[in-house]
């Protein structure tokens, strides 16, 4: 039996997004191992399952799975991890549904990461496109922010509030909504990106960092070891700091790898979901707060365990 390769997709609410992604995978070359996508619809309540389901419902290449309910991000994808046949499955890529594959040799260049680095868990360079001006393209991989240790978690929970969410993740839309309608503001605007670092630069491999939780690689042993992607489980937020304090805690070996490539594009199911943004706002402020608490419990209890 051929080894084979599964990528786990979690969708809610955006259909298109997840064709983008299941059709690039479907492109994906690779002589040595089998595909396989397993399709976690996260109980999509605007059409996008049916959407998915007439699509892919008759194809050998996809398993369609359904939750009873939106269960986030970790839980999501702990509940597809489920169905991953991990008796013969050598690699597992976990990937938002808003991601695209478009290197043809992705899978091969997988298997070569693995022998060079012998990777438990590995991060590919994302590439993610500035809502504005998308000819602008920058790196989002490894996280610069990294929640695993005592004094970052007493600083975030210090500065964390609706308030800093809101200036931060929301605060410049009406600048840009403004800028935008001139040419002299769409240049200030570029200016002010570019300023920001929106350039791709080359990167170089990097271990033990924080990874973008967009798209992740699981090796061999992980699937041997572990029956849940993410433990502990948040609703949504901070998922990428407590997989770096689990892997540390457990001495997993991560990697970045730029050498491996993804399109990412950016918050698309959150947008998609979101009415308002006053809503979008308060959700974001409730699911980041609680998960921010699940963090700080976490490494309090590695703590206590000699573990951090």
């Amino acid at each position: 039996m051929r080894r084979i390769i599964t990528f786990l997709i979690l969708q809610y609410q955006t259909a298109d997004e997840t064709v983008a992604c299941v059709e690039s995978i479907r492109l994906l070359e690779s002589y040595d191992y089998s595909k396989r996508i397993i399709l976690v619809d996260n109980c999509s309540t605007n059409g996008a399952f049916e959407q998915i389901e007439a699509r892919y419902a008759d194809d050998p290449l996809v398993e369609l799975v359904r939750t009873e309910e939106n269960l986030g991000f970790s839980q999501g994808n702990n509940f597809g991890y489920r169905a991953v046949d991990r008796d013969n499955t050598q690699f597992l890529v976990v990937a938002n549904n808003d991601v695209v594959f478009f290197q043809e040799d992705f899978i091969d260049r997988i298997a070569r990461s693995f022998d060079a680095y012998d990777f438990d868990i590995v991060g590919p360079d994302i590439i993610i496109q500035n809502s504005m001006f998308p000819d602008m393209l920058r790196n989002h991989n490894p996280l610069k922010r990294s929640l695993t240790t005592a004094s970052a978690i007493e600083k975030a929970k210090r500065t964390f509030s609706r308030t800093s969410l809101t200036i931060g993740a929301y605060g410049e839309h009406g600048l840009q909504v403004a800028l935008m309608k001139s040419e002299a503001g769409q240049k200030l605007m570029r200016a002010i990106y570019e300023k920001r670092g929106w350039m791709l630069a080359p990167q170089e491999v990097q271990f033990g960092v924080t990874l973008q939780g967009a798209c992740l690689v699981f090796g061999p042993r992980f699937l041997e070891r572990f029956d849940a992607v993410f433990y502990p489980p948040t609703f949504l937020g901070f998922e990428e700091d407590i997989l770096a304090l689990r892997a540390k805690a457990e001495g997993l070996t991560t990697v970045y790898d730029p050498s491996l490539q993804v399109l990412h594009n950016h918050h698309a199911t959150f947008r998609a979901d979101q009415k308002s943004v006053a809503k979008s706002v308060d959700n974001e402020t409730k699911w980041s707060k609680e998960a921010l608490g699940i963090l700080e419990e976490y490494y309090q209890a590695l703590e206590r365990d000699g573990k951090v």
